[in-house]
C-alpha cells in the first residue's frame, strides 16, 4: 500500500516537472511584436535592385547625411552670428532671426540622432537607430505638408511657381522616403537578428510548427 502511494507520488510528480519545462517552451515559442514596425512600409533587401545590401547602403546614407547636416549646422549659426549684417528689413527681422534659431536647433538635433543612427549600425544595435527613424518621420510628415501648405498659397497669385512647388517639391520628398525606407529596412533586419522571437521569420517558423495543446 505504501510503495503504490509512493510510486503514485513519483509519477505525479514528473508529470508535473514536464508540464512545468513544457510549459516555458511554449511560452518561448510565442513571437512579440518589435519595438517598431509600419506593416504599410515595406522591407527591401538590396539599393536600387544592385548588388549593394540595405547595410552597406544605410552606412553610406548615414555618412552623407552627417556631412550635410555638420554643414548646415555650421551655416545656420554663421547666419545667427551676423545676422545684423543682412540687413533684414526690420519687420522682418525677429521672425526670420527665429527661423534661422529654430532651424539650427533641429539641424542638431538631428545630427546627434544620426550619430546615434550610424553607431547603431556599426554596433549592430537597432535600439540606436529609433530615434533617427521616429524623428526623420516626423519631419518628413512635416515638411510634406509645408510644401503642399506653401504651394497652394502661392498658386493664388503665382500660378507657376506654385504648381513647380506642388509638382517638384513632392519628388525630393519621394528620394528622401526611399532612402529611409532604406535605413528601416535594414533596422527590421538588424531587429530580427538580435532578437530572433520578433519578426517575420519567426512568426513563419511558428505559424509552420505544429501546437499542442497545454497540459491542465
Amino acid at each position: 500500500m505504501l510503495t503504490s502511494v509512493s510510486w503514485g507520488f513519483i509519477s505525479r510528480s514528473h508529470s508535473s516537472e514536464a508540464v512545468s519545462e513544457s510549459q516555458p517552451h511554449r511560452r518561448l515559442q510565442q513571437p512579440t511584436k518589435m519595438t517598431f514596425e509600419l506593416p504599410c512600409v515595406p522591407v527591401l533587401k538590396k539599393f536600387c535592385w544592385c548588388c549593394c545590401t540595405v547595410k552597406q547602403a544605410s552606412v553610406v546614407l548615414g555618412w552623407l547625411a552627417m556631412c550635410a547636416y555638420v554643414v548646415i549646422c555650421v551655416l545656420n549659426a554663421l547666419i545667427i552670428i551676423h545676422f545684423d549684417e543682412l540687413h533684414v528689413p526690420r519687420k522682418y527681422h525677429d521672425g526670420v532671426e527665429s527661423l534661422y534659431l529654430t532651424m539650427l536647433i533641429i539641424c542638431v538635433t538631428i545630427t546627434l540622432f544620426n550619430g546615434l543612427l550610424l553607431l547603431g549600425i556599426h554596433s549592430e544595435k537597432p535600439s540606436l537607430m529609433l530615434p533617427y527613424l521616429l524623428f526623420s518621420l516626423f519631419l518628413f510628415v512635416f515638411t510634406l505638408m509645408a510644401i503642399l501648405y506653401y504651394g497652394i498659397s502661392v498658386l493664388a497669385h503665382d500660378r507657376t511657381n506654385g504648381l513647380i512647388t506642388i509638382f517638384v517639391g513632392p519628388l525630393f520628398y519621394v528620394i528622401g522616403a526611399y532612402f529611409w525606407i532604406i535605413i528601416y529596412s535594414h533596422y527590421r533586419q538588424l531587429e530580427e537578428e538580435v532578437n530572433p522571437k520578433r519578426g517575420v521569420q519567426y512568426e513563419k517558423y511558428i505559424t509552420n510548427t505544429k501546437h499542442y495543446p497545454d497540459t491542465p
